[in-house]
Order: structure tokens, then sequence, then C-alpha cells
């Protein structure tokens, strides 16, 4: 069995932090980016752009280094040493912030979105994740490398974020918002949870196409 690194428990939570604040400046930039294509688009054309003109658009946007890579570890890794710490309430607050950092949509228009809304965008994102995919799988080898883990993920959200503003005419941010705001409401709900569980599965395997 591998090793893992050692890593202190203060390093760690500072990794955390780190990783908190990085996710929050990059949901935020692709949200705004996401908000702008689809205002253009809509004005435009309703083509939906591909995965390779995402990754464009992202890399413009300049988003900061994803915080394991600058201490050397690998997702997995990662998930190894939090493992260690499944007791700790401090480290696992600060995991599950840094994996959904606070929402930053706009109360009033969230509160406008209901729970049926919530669970038919939920719907629409894991359709368009699967022609994501499909799309993905279509690429070269080649096309496929150069997006790297990180730029396959950022431009995916940026295809759902688009497609959703474009047909639900909610901004991805709000929907956010509305997730958090009902809550209570959406862990009874079967097909928001079955969605929720579908678009966890499918970007796993977006990350795990060789």
């Amino acid at each position: 069995e591998e090793d893992l690194p050692q890593l202190s428990r203060a390093e760690l939570l500072a990794l955390l932090a780190e990783m908190s604040r990085v996710q929050a400046i990059i949901q935020k930039e692709i949200s705004e980016c996401a908000h702008l294509v689809a205002t253009q688009r809509n004005s435009d054309s309703m083509r939906r752009f591909s995965i390779l003109e995402a990754h464009t658009i992202i890399s413009q946007l300049k988003l900061p280094a994803d915080p394991l890579e600058e201490y050397g570890l690998s997702e997995e890794t990662f998930q190894s040493i939090l493992m260690g710490y499944e007791d700790d309430a401090d480290v696992i607050g600060s995991a599950q912030k840094a994996l959904r950092p606070p929402g930053n949509g706009d109360k009033s228009a969230a509160d406008l979105i209901s729970v049926n809304k919530v669970v038919e965008i939920h719907e629409l994102m894991v359709q368009e994740f699967k022609a994501v995919i499909d799309e993905f799988h279509s690429l070269s080898d080649k096309k496929r490398e150069s997006l790297g883990k990180k730029g396959r993920e950022t431009a995916a959200e940026l295809l759902v974020s688009v497609a959703v503003e474009q047909k639900m005419q909610v901004r991805s941010e709000d929907v956010e918002q509305a997730v958090i705001a009902h809550e209570a409401s959406l862990q009874y709900n079967t097909t928001f949870m079955k969605c929720s569980e579908e678009l966890a599965g499918l970007m796993n395997d977006l990350m795990s196409i060789a």
C-alpha cells in the first residue's frame, strides 16, 4: 500500500481553507461568464457550443490554480488523507465548505424558484451533462489530453450553466441559492436526490475517461 504524504492537521486545515477560497472564486467567475455567454448567444443563436469552445473561454478567465496541484496531491490521495480525520469535526466541516462554498446568488431571485422548478432544472442539468460526456467521447485522444482534468470539469460546468440560463431563464448561482433554501424539502424529493447522485456520477465518469 502506498504511503500517504505527511500532512499535519494544521497544514490540512490551511489547504482546505485555500481550496474553499479558490472554489468560491472559480464558481463566481464561471457563473458570471455563463451569464455573459448565455445573454450573447440568446441574441445570436441557440446553437450549443462545444466543450473545446467552452475550454477556450475558461482559459481566458485565468482562474486560480488547483491547491491540490500546488501541494502535489492527487484527488485520490487527498481523499485518503481526509479519511484519517473522519472523526474530526473541524476538518470535516472545512472539507464540506471547500467542496460546497457558500452560495453567491441573488436571494430575491432564488426565492422565486420553487421546489418543482429546482427539480426540473436538475433534470435538465443531467440531460446536458450526458451530452457533454457524449461529445467528450467523440474527441480525439490529443484533444482530450489538451483539456486536462480541471479543464474538463470547468468546461462542463460552463456548458451546463449556459444551458440552464438559456432554457430556464435562471442563473446557476441563483439555482444553488434556491437549493440551499429548499434543502429541507429537497432531501425527501426522490427525483432531486436521484438527479444529484446522477450528476455526481457523471462528473466522476467525465474525470475518469482516459
